[in-house]
């Protein structure tokens, strides 16, 4: 019965999921190294930051905004 009550609530059974360690709950960027968060509704961890780029001097500039993500489901 605890199960079916578990099941019953979308928020309650993530929350069971992460808690256990099925769904990661943290992921980090493969281009950024920074950590990405979660989007429930795409069952996603995208992270679209800037991507800076040193310059010579110390300078450095904006690059461009990287797309990356993956799937809440991977792994698991």
């Amino acid at each position: 019965m605890d199960f079916a009550a578990l099941t019953d609530d979308d928020q309650h059974l993530r929350n069971f999921l992460v808690a256990h360690h099925v769904i990661a709950s943290i992921n980090f960027c493969d281009v950024c190294h920074q950590e990405s968060r979660i989007d429930w509704r795409r069952k996603l961890l995208p992270c679209d930051r800037q991507v800076t780029e040193k310059l010579y001097g110390g300078r450095k500039r904006v690059n461009k905004r990287h797309h990356f993500s993956s799937s809440l489901e991977a792994g698991t």
